[in-house]
């Protein structure tokens, strides 16, 4: 779908062409300088390095900001760059047809003309190549075609552009019919950008939908002190996983421009889930009937088809059909756990071993204890018994507060994804927050009433990873 992306031959010519447009040796008259120029500028080079981030590890750019910049290594798709190299392009290339247009008297020398005919070889040879490598040669001759006729009535329009100078009306004319006429056919609706809009209907926050709803009553219904309940939608279609951000559930597998590596390949995200047969499950997360289903809090599962042939490891009388719709069934585990939890003692687990083998250590009960990555002391081990409570006060998108009361002291588990960039606090005072279960947060707590408060800090994050920190 990225290369769905394409804004007009006469944007991408003028993009080409600014640098020099906004030079001064150029023109014949005296120079004056135009008040956009700088933002031209900024738009250009914007373009520029979105361009080569979104190429990724095809070009040496993208591992020296990998590696240089906090929070990059944080994204999941480099290619997504495209939608703001458009975006930028577009505005930076219409300035500078407004230049190409506007200025008196240009001359571009041959040089620079022998400079853009190279260069619009050289990609066309490329393309050539690729498809040709892939076994697609013949299939891309007419689109190759196109682009040369394209190019050639591009140049064209220009030429006749600087001929049109002071006549308004005819300008616009020009620019609307060869935009038209190029983005009519380079970027024509497909299967995938021009579907019937009802197709969308779920990503509508006013949408009739019945799956919607039904999701949207049953996690609302069973929304507790503890408990916010979460969702999966497996293979409903590429659209769909963007739904959940539309109607506020909270979703296992649904789009996020960020990605965690060790929830990726605990819980088996990727990149799309559009179809059943996209549901990946993992060591940790083997079937839906796994402790790691019921810690993430996963109460209901919609899908296209019955629940078997999602994961044939269930049993399906383990999980009630609370509903069929026109989309699909919609089923419940009913030993999906809260969203936060109290352990009063500690376990031990390598991380990346107990993700890669699923295996997790004996005697471990969520309810009750809790597997950290890092070697637990004789007193987090022995635990002590007594009564405990935990309920959440506020859950925001930054914030989560937490309430919690023991007689003995423990952790305070949090079932929301581990990151290093929140911080957590216990009675307004810094603590170390831990990577719990494989994947989520804990906190000790001393015995007594203690309010917890997790909140997300990204620049504070990054500079601590500038200077080398954790």
């Amino acid at each position: 779908n990225m290369a769905t992306l394409y804004f007009g031959m006469l944007p991408v010519m003028g993009l080409a062409m600014l640098p020099f447009l906004l030079r001064k040796p150029f023109a014949d008259e005296p120079y004056t300088d135009d008040p956009h120029r700088r933002d031209a500028l900024f738009l250009a080079a914007a373009c520029l390095v979105f361009l080569l981030y979104s190429l990724g590890r095809y070009t040496p750019f993208f591992s020296l900001i990998f590696m240089a910049v906090p929070g990059i290594d944080r994204f999941r798709r480099p290619a997504d760059a495209l939608f703001l190299a458009c975006a930028f392009g577009s505005i930076a290339g219409g300035y500078a047809v407004h230049r190409w247009i506007t200025l008196p008297r240009l001359r571009l020398p041959g040089v620079l003309l022998a400079l853009f005919g190279f260069m619009a070889l050289v990609a066309l040879l490329s393309g050539a190549s690729l498809a040709r490598s892939v076994g697609r040669l013949e299939q891309t001759i007419a689109p190759l075609a196109a682009s040369v006729c394209f190019l050639v009535a591009g140049g064209m329009c220009l030429l006749l552009l600087r001929q049109l100078e002071g006549r308004k009306r005819l300008l616009m004319l020009s620019v609307s019919l060869f935009m038209l006429a190029d983005l009519g056919w380079n970027n024509a609706p497909n299967e995938s950008t021009g579907l019937v809009t009802d197709t969308y209907d779920v990503l509508r926050p006013q949408t009739q939908n019945e799956t919607i709803r039904v999701l949207k009553d049953r996690t609302a219904a069973g929304r507790g002190p503890d408990r916010i309940d979460r969702v999966e939608l497996a293979g409903l279609g590429f659209h769909w996983p963007n739904a959940s951000l539309v109607h506020d559930l909270h979703h296992t597998l649904g789009y996020n421009p960020v990605r965690d590596a060790h929830y990726s390949r605990a819980v088996g995200t990727r990149d799309h889930i559009a179809m059943p047969s996209d549901r990946l499950f993992t060591p940790l997360f083997h079937s839906y009937r796994s402790l790691m289903a019921d810690m993430t809090g996963l109460r209901f599962i919609a899908s296209p088809v019955p629940l078997k042939e999602l994961d044939p490891k269930v049993d399906e009388a383990e999980f009630p059909l609370v509903a069929r719709t026109a989309d699909g069934f919609i089923y419940e585990n009913p030993r999906a756990l809260p969203r936060v939890l109290f352990a009063a003692h500690a376990l031990f687990a390598e991380t990346e071993a107990l993700i890669d083998s699923g295996s997790w250590p004996e005697g471990f009960n969520p309810r009750d204890s809790v597997v950290l990555g890092r070697a637990v002391t004789q007193a987090e081990a022995a635990g002590k018994a007594g009564t405990r409570s935990v309920r959440i006060l506020s859950y925001r998108n930054t914030e989560v507060i937490i309430e919690a009361q023991s007689s003995g002291g423990g952790f305070v588990v949090l079932n929301d994804l581990y990151d290093d960039w929140w911080q957590v606090s216990v009675n307004g005072l810094p603590a170390t927050m831990e990577r719990a279960n494989a994947v989520f947060r804990a906190v000790a707590v001393p015995p007594g009433g203690v309010r917890v408060r997790f909140s997300f800090h990204p620049f504070r994050g990054a500079w601590r990873e500038v200077r080398g920190g954790k």
